[in-house]
Protein backbone atom coordinates (compact mmCIF):
# COMPACT_ATOMS: atom_id res chain seq x y z
CA UNK A 1 0.00 0.00 0.00
CA UNK A 2 3.06 2.15 -0.17
CA UNK A 3 2.61 3.09 3.68
CA UNK A 4 5.54 3.31 6.45
CA UNK A 5 4.97 0.86 9.24
CA UNK A 6 5.93 0.79 12.95
CA UNK A 7 5.82 -2.32 15.23
CA UNK A 8 5.73 -2.23 18.92
CA UNK A 9 6.20 -5.39 20.57
CA UNK A 10 5.40 -4.97 24.79
CA UNK A 11 6.10 -7.03 27.58
CA UNK A 12 3.51 -6.96 30.74
CA UNK A 13 5.50 -4.16 32.85
CA UNK A 14 4.33 -1.77 30.25
CA UNK A 15 1.04 -2.80 30.21
CA UNK A 16 0.79 -2.45 33.89
CA UNK A 17 2.27 1.21 33.94
CA UNK A 18 -0.44 2.09 31.66
CA UNK A 19 -2.75 0.58 34.34
CA UNK A 20 -1.46 2.22 37.17
CA UNK A 21 -2.00 5.79 34.70
CA UNK A 22 -5.12 5.55 34.30
CA UNK A 23 -7.17 7.58 37.17
CA UNK A 24 -4.33 9.86 36.27
CA UNK A 25 -5.03 10.76 32.64
CA UNK A 26 -8.71 9.96 32.28
CA UNK A 27 -9.33 11.77 35.71
CA UNK A 28 -12.59 9.72 36.40
CA UNK A 29 -13.81 6.28 36.76
CA UNK A 30 -13.48 5.28 33.10
CA UNK A 31 -13.25 1.09 32.54
CA UNK A 32 -12.74 0.55 28.48
CA UNK A 33 -9.61 -1.46 28.76
CA UNK A 34 -8.95 -0.76 25.22
CA UNK A 35 -7.71 2.58 26.74
CA UNK A 36 -4.66 0.62 27.51
CA UNK A 37 -3.60 -0.09 23.89
CA UNK A 38 -4.86 2.72 22.74
CA UNK A 39 -2.56 4.78 25.24
CA UNK A 40 0.55 2.60 23.64
CA UNK A 41 -0.50 3.25 20.03
CA UNK A 42 -0.67 7.43 21.21
CA UNK A 43 2.56 7.44 22.84
CA UNK A 44 4.27 5.64 20.29
CA UNK A 45 2.67 7.74 17.45
CA UNK A 46 3.77 10.94 19.23
CA UNK A 47 7.32 10.01 18.32
CA UNK A 48 6.99 11.27 14.61
CA UNK A 49 3.72 13.16 14.61
CA UNK A 50 1.30 15.72 16.11
CA UNK A 51 -1.63 14.74 14.86
CA UNK A 52 -3.37 11.47 14.07
CA UNK A 53 -6.40 10.04 12.14
CA UNK A 54 -9.06 7.67 13.88
CA UNK A 55 -11.15 5.30 12.23
CA UNK A 56 -13.76 6.24 14.97
CA UNK A 57 -17.82 6.23 14.16
CA UNK A 58 -17.41 4.09 11.50
CA UNK A 59 -18.79 1.06 13.42
CA UNK A 60 -21.67 3.16 14.87
CA UNK A 61 -22.33 4.76 11.31
CA UNK A 62 -21.91 1.76 8.77
CA UNK A 63 -23.16 -1.23 11.39
CA UNK A 64 -19.51 -2.73 12.32
CA UNK A 65 -19.97 -4.31 15.53
CA UNK A 66 -20.36 -7.70 16.30
CA UNK A 67 -23.41 -6.83 18.60
CA UNK A 68 -25.50 -5.57 15.41
CA UNK A 69 -24.87 -9.26 14.54
CA UNK A 70 -26.43 -10.66 17.26
CA UNK A 71 -29.18 -7.71 17.60
CA UNK A 72 -30.07 -9.06 13.22
CA UNK A 73 -30.38 -12.80 14.99
CA UNK A 74 -32.54 -12.14 18.33
CA UNK A 75 -35.05 -9.61 15.97
CA UNK A 76 -35.52 -12.95 14.09
CA UNK A 77 -35.83 -14.63 16.73
CA UNK A 78 -38.22 -12.50 19.07
CA UNK A 79 -41.50 -14.30 18.47
CA UNK A 80 -39.92 -17.74 19.45
CA UNK A 81 -38.17 -16.15 22.59
CA UNK A 82 -41.48 -14.46 23.55
CA UNK A 83 -42.96 -17.98 23.53
CA UNK A 84 -39.95 -20.18 25.33
CA UNK A 85 -40.49 -17.07 28.13
CA UNK A 86 -44.12 -17.65 28.25
CA UNK A 87 -44.33 -21.24 28.69
CA UNK A 88 -41.07 -21.10 31.33
CA UNK A 89 -43.61 -19.06 33.59
CA UNK A 90 -46.24 -21.51 33.11
CA UNK A 91 -46.90 -22.56 36.78
CA UNK A 92 -45.72 -26.41 36.22
CA UNK A 93 -42.36 -24.94 34.76
CA UNK A 94 -42.48 -21.61 36.99
CA UNK A 95 -41.90 -23.68 40.06
CA UNK A 96 -38.86 -25.97 39.08
CA UNK A 97 -36.83 -22.58 38.03
CA UNK A 98 -36.67 -23.63 34.01
CA UNK A 99 -35.75 -20.52 32.39
CA UNK A 100 -32.70 -20.18 34.55
CA UNK A 101 -31.64 -23.64 33.74
CA UNK A 102 -31.72 -22.56 29.69
CA UNK A 103 -28.67 -21.63 28.29
CA UNK A 104 -27.34 -18.24 28.51
CA UNK A 105 -28.14 -17.08 25.07
CA UNK A 106 -31.51 -18.23 25.01
CA UNK A 107 -32.43 -16.92 28.32
CA UNK A 108 -30.82 -13.41 26.51
CA UNK A 109 -33.45 -13.77 23.61
CA UNK A 110 -36.30 -15.22 26.10
CA UNK A 111 -35.81 -12.63 28.36
CA UNK A 112 -35.96 -9.52 25.94
CA UNK A 113 -39.59 -8.77 26.01
CA UNK A 114 -39.52 -5.29 26.88
CA UNK A 115 -40.23 -3.08 24.11
CA UNK A 116 -38.10 -0.27 25.53
CA UNK A 117 -35.13 -1.92 25.29
CA UNK A 118 -35.03 -4.26 22.99
CA UNK A 119 -31.38 -3.78 21.25
CA UNK A 120 -29.64 -3.72 24.37
CA UNK A 121 -29.46 -7.79 24.85
CA UNK A 122 -28.13 -9.55 27.86
CA UNK A 123 -27.51 -6.20 29.78
CA UNK A 124 -30.22 -7.20 32.43
CA UNK A 125 -28.26 -9.76 34.01
CA UNK A 126 -24.80 -7.45 34.67
CA UNK A 127 -27.15 -4.74 35.67
CA UNK A 128 -28.31 -6.58 38.09
CA UNK A 129 -25.38 -7.28 39.36
CA UNK A 130 -24.34 -4.17 39.56
CA UNK A 131 -27.40 -3.47 41.30
CA UNK A 132 -27.09 -5.97 43.83
CA UNK A 133 -22.70 -4.37 44.52
CA UNK A 134 -24.00 -1.20 45.70
CA UNK A 135 -25.07 -0.31 49.33
CA UNK A 136 -29.08 0.57 50.46
CA UNK A 137 -29.97 3.74 48.83
CA UNK A 138 -27.68 3.40 45.88
CA UNK A 139 -29.46 4.91 42.73
CA UNK A 140 -30.47 1.47 40.01
CA UNK A 141 -28.86 1.80 36.53
CA UNK A 142 -31.80 3.05 34.07
CA UNK A 143 -31.69 2.08 30.68
CA UNK A 144 -32.27 4.41 27.46
CA UNK A 145 -35.19 4.29 26.10
CA UNK A 146 -34.81 3.23 22.13
CA UNK A 147 -38.45 4.00 21.31
CA UNK A 148 -37.81 7.67 20.88
CA UNK A 149 -35.90 6.78 17.33
CA UNK A 150 -39.25 5.61 15.89
CA UNK A 151 -37.08 2.97 14.26
CA UNK A 152 -38.31 -0.90 13.57
CA UNK A 153 -35.20 -2.48 12.00
CA UNK A 154 -33.11 -3.19 15.16
CA UNK A 155 -29.68 -2.75 13.70
CA UNK A 156 -30.48 0.78 12.89
CA UNK A 157 -31.90 1.15 16.00
CA UNK A 158 -29.35 -0.07 18.43
CA UNK A 159 -26.49 2.05 15.79
CA UNK A 160 -28.56 4.98 16.93
CA UNK A 161 -28.45 3.96 20.20
CA UNK A 162 -24.42 3.83 20.42
CA UNK A 163 -24.58 7.27 18.20
CA UNK A 164 -26.07 8.94 21.39
CA UNK A 165 -24.02 6.90 24.24
CA UNK A 166 -21.57 4.62 23.19
CA UNK A 167 -19.73 6.58 21.11
CA UNK A 168 -19.50 10.05 23.19
CA UNK A 169 -19.28 8.77 26.70
CA UNK A 170 -16.78 5.85 25.47
CA UNK A 171 -15.00 5.61 22.87
CA UNK A 172 -14.13 9.36 21.80
CA UNK A 173 -13.52 10.02 25.69
CA UNK A 174 -11.10 6.92 25.58
CA UNK A 175 -9.32 8.39 22.22
CA UNK A 176 -9.41 11.82 23.41
CA UNK A 177 -7.20 11.48 26.28
CA UNK A 178 -5.15 8.63 24.92
CA UNK A 179 -4.10 11.06 22.90
CA UNK A 180 -3.96 14.20 25.10
CA UNK A 181 -1.55 12.18 27.48
CA UNK A 182 0.97 12.60 24.80
CA UNK A 183 0.06 15.74 23.66
CA UNK A 184 -1.13 14.80 19.95
CA UNK A 185 -4.09 15.75 18.62
CA UNK A 186 -6.66 12.89 17.08
CA UNK A 187 -9.16 13.98 14.22
CA UNK A 188 -12.47 11.37 13.15
CA UNK A 189 -13.09 11.94 9.09
CA UNK A 190 -16.23 9.90 9.13
CA UNK A 191 -17.24 12.27 12.37
CA UNK A 192 -17.70 14.92 9.60
CA UNK A 193 -20.95 16.44 10.07
CA UNK A 194 -21.00 15.42 5.39
CA UNK A 195 -20.48 11.99 5.97
CA UNK A 196 -22.79 11.29 8.79
CA UNK A 197 -25.59 13.12 7.25
CA UNK A 198 -24.47 10.90 3.93
CA UNK A 199 -24.78 7.99 6.32
CA UNK A 200 -28.44 8.41 7.56
CA UNK A 201 -29.39 8.85 3.52
CA UNK A 202 -28.15 5.49 2.77
CA UNK A 203 -30.57 2.46 2.69
CA UNK A 204 -29.33 0.12 5.19
CA UNK A 205 -28.53 -2.73 3.03
CA UNK A 206 -25.47 -0.67 1.74
CA UNK A 207 -24.24 -0.93 5.64
CA UNK A 208 -25.08 -4.66 6.01
CA UNK A 209 -25.98 -7.32 4.01
CA UNK A 210 -26.20 -11.33 4.09
CA UNK A 211 -23.92 -10.63 7.18
CA UNK A 212 -21.51 -8.42 5.67
CA UNK A 213 -20.74 -5.64 8.07
CA UNK A 214 -19.85 -1.82 7.13
CA UNK A 215 -20.37 -3.13 3.14
CA UNK A 216 -20.39 0.22 1.66
CA UNK A 217 -16.78 0.85 3.28
CA UNK A 218 -15.67 -2.69 2.22
CA UNK A 219 -16.67 -2.28 -1.48
CA UNK A 220 -14.38 0.90 -1.49
CA UNK A 221 -11.90 -0.88 0.37
CA UNK A 222 -11.21 -3.55 -1.61
CA UNK A 223 -9.63 -1.48 -4.67
CA UNK A 224 -6.60 -0.53 -2.18
CA UNK A 225 -7.03 -3.72 0.49
CA UNK A 226 -6.78 -7.65 -0.13
CA UNK A 227 -9.96 -9.23 0.64
CA UNK A 228 -8.10 -12.06 3.09
CA UNK A 229 -7.49 -8.91 5.30
CA UNK A 230 -10.43 -7.19 5.04
CA UNK A 231 -12.72 -10.29 5.86
CA UNK A 232 -11.13 -11.45 8.84
CA UNK A 233 -13.39 -11.56 12.31
CA UNK A 234 -13.29 -8.22 13.62
CA UNK A 235 -10.76 -7.75 16.58
CA UNK A 236 -10.43 -5.02 18.99
CA UNK A 237 -8.31 -3.48 21.30
CA UNK A 238 -8.74 -6.16 23.91
CA UNK A 239 -6.56 -6.93 26.73
CA UNK A 240 -6.73 -10.49 28.90
CA UNK A 241 -8.33 -9.21 31.82
CA UNK A 242 -9.19 -12.63 33.36
CA UNK A 243 -5.52 -13.46 32.94
CA UNK A 244 -4.32 -10.23 34.54
CA UNK A 245 -6.96 -10.02 37.64
CA UNK A 246 -6.80 -13.64 38.36
CA UNK A 247 -3.09 -13.46 38.15
CA UNK A 248 -0.73 -9.82 38.12
CA UNK A 249 -3.87 -7.34 39.91
CA UNK A 250 -5.05 -10.35 41.98
CA UNK A 251 -3.94 -8.99 45.16
CA UNK A 252 -5.01 -5.45 44.42
CA UNK A 253 -8.16 -6.35 43.51
CA UNK A 254 -8.71 -8.27 46.60
CA UNK A 255 -7.72 -5.50 49.07
CA UNK A 256 -10.04 -3.40 46.90
CA UNK A 257 -12.96 -5.74 48.13
CA UNK A 258 -11.88 -6.45 51.33
CA UNK A 259 -15.09 -6.17 54.32
CA UNK A 260 -13.06 -3.82 56.23
CA UNK A 261 -12.08 -1.25 52.89
CA UNK A 262 -15.82 -1.69 51.82
CA UNK A 263 -17.29 -0.98 54.49
CA UNK A 264 -15.04 2.26 55.70
CA UNK A 265 -16.06 3.16 51.69
CA UNK A 266 -19.43 3.25 52.64
CA UNK A 267 -20.45 3.32 48.68
CA UNK A 268 -21.03 -1.04 48.52
CA UNK A 269 -22.77 -4.04 49.60
CA UNK A 270 -19.60 -5.26 51.16
CA UNK A 271 -20.51 -8.51 51.74
CA UNK A 272 -22.09 -9.08 48.16
CA UNK A 273 -19.13 -7.64 46.71
CA UNK A 274 -16.59 -9.75 49.09
CA UNK A 275 -18.64 -12.36 47.79
CA UNK A 276 -19.25 -11.71 43.85
CA UNK A 277 -15.23 -10.94 43.80
CA UNK A 278 -13.94 -13.71 45.76
CA UNK A 279 -16.04 -16.11 43.16
CA UNK A 280 -15.41 -14.24 40.05
CA UNK A 281 -11.56 -14.84 40.83
CA UNK A 282 -11.78 -18.34 41.51
CA UNK A 283 -14.14 -19.30 38.78
CA UNK A 284 -11.06 -20.03 36.32
CA UNK A 285 -10.89 -20.17 32.43
CA UNK A 286 -13.92 -21.66 31.94
CA UNK A 287 -16.03 -19.42 33.21
CA UNK A 288 -19.05 -19.19 35.36
CA UNK A 289 -21.43 -21.98 34.42
CA UNK A 290 -24.43 -19.77 33.73
CA UNK A 291 -22.50 -18.28 30.28
CA UNK A 292 -22.22 -14.66 31.62
CA UNK A 293 -18.56 -12.99 31.83
CA UNK A 294 -18.04 -10.94 34.38
CA UNK A 295 -14.69 -9.76 33.45
CA UNK A 296 -15.89 -6.19 32.51
CA UNK A 297 -18.03 -5.85 35.80
CA UNK A 298 -15.06 -7.09 37.45
CA UNK A 299 -12.89 -4.94 36.10
CA UNK A 300 -15.17 -1.63 36.16
CA UNK A 301 -14.91 -2.32 39.92
CA UNK A 302 -11.54 -2.22 39.60
CA UNK A 303 -10.85 0.81 37.51
CA UNK A 304 -13.57 2.80 39.96
CA UNK A 305 -12.05 1.67 43.40
CA UNK A 306 -8.31 2.71 41.21
CA UNK A 307 -9.98 6.34 40.76
CA UNK A 308 -11.48 6.62 44.45
CA UNK A 309 -7.53 5.48 45.96
CA UNK A 310 -6.47 8.34 43.73
CA UNK A 311 -8.90 11.14 44.88
CA UNK A 312 -10.96 10.37 47.29
CA UNK A 313 -10.02 7.84 49.74
CA UNK A 314 -8.66 9.44 53.24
Amino acid sequence: MGTDHTELYIDERAMFDMVDSIPKYYDEPFADSSQIPSMLVAGLAAKDVTVVLSGDGGDEFFCGYNIYDNVAQAQKLDALGNLTYGVCKLPPFRHIGLFEKLPFRVQVVAGNHDKKTKTQLGGRTYINVIDKMLAEGGVPFKFPIEEKYGENNWQARRMLLDEETYLPGDILCKVDRASMKYSIEARCPILDVNVMEYSYRLPHKYKYANGVKKRILKDIAYDYIPRELLDRPKVGFGVPLDKWMRGPLKERLLEMCSMEYLKKQGIFDAAYVNGFISEYLKTGDKGPASGANYSKTAWSFFAFQQWYNEYMFT
